[in-house]
């Protein structure tokens, strides 16, 4: 009976042990979202754009848009993704593109002003499923290495 409970009291340990890797790890993973964000705002800005950080401000409820940044000429409707561990594939980008195809909708938008952006720090996180959209610009939106 005593081995029995040391076995649970260790199992438990783990768990527990786990849960806050993990959760560390989720609160690492947001900030360095939000920091990469600033990073990207920052630098549209920096192009003469006035940048609303929706992402940063709404949290999820975004609606699928972390950056909006407008000019005389044309909005910006950006996804930003510092992913480290994942690759963006082609279902990210038809997502982001049906986000934002409601946006500017709910918004009036008059869509050859628009343009849809995905913020990214390298290309090595792009799928090849990504990559073919990108190219042939099915989707009307584009990749930025930022």
């Amino acid at each position: 009976m005593e081995v029995l409970i040391l076995v649970v009291v260790i199992i438990l340990s783990i768990l527990l042990f786990i849960k806050s890797v993990n959760s560390k790890s989720r609160e690492k993973n947001i900030r360095s979202g939000i920091e990469y964000e600033k990073k990207v705002g920052k630098y549209y800005q920096n192009k003469g754009y006035d940048v609303d950080y929706n992402g940063i401000e709404k949290g999820l409820k975004d609606g699928g848009i972390d950056l909006i940044c407008k000019n005389d000429e044309e909005i910006l409707l950006i996804q930003c993704k510092n992913w480290q561990k994942w690759k963006i594939r082609h279902i990210h980008v038809k997502a982001f593109h049906s986000d934002s195809v409601k946006y500017i909708d709910e918004n009036n938008l008059n869509k050859k002003y628009v343009k849809l952006k995905y913020a990214i720090p390298n290309n090595q996180i792009l799928h090849n499923s990504a990559i073919n959209i990108f190219r042939n610009s099915y989707y009307n939106c584009r990749y930025e290495i930022i």
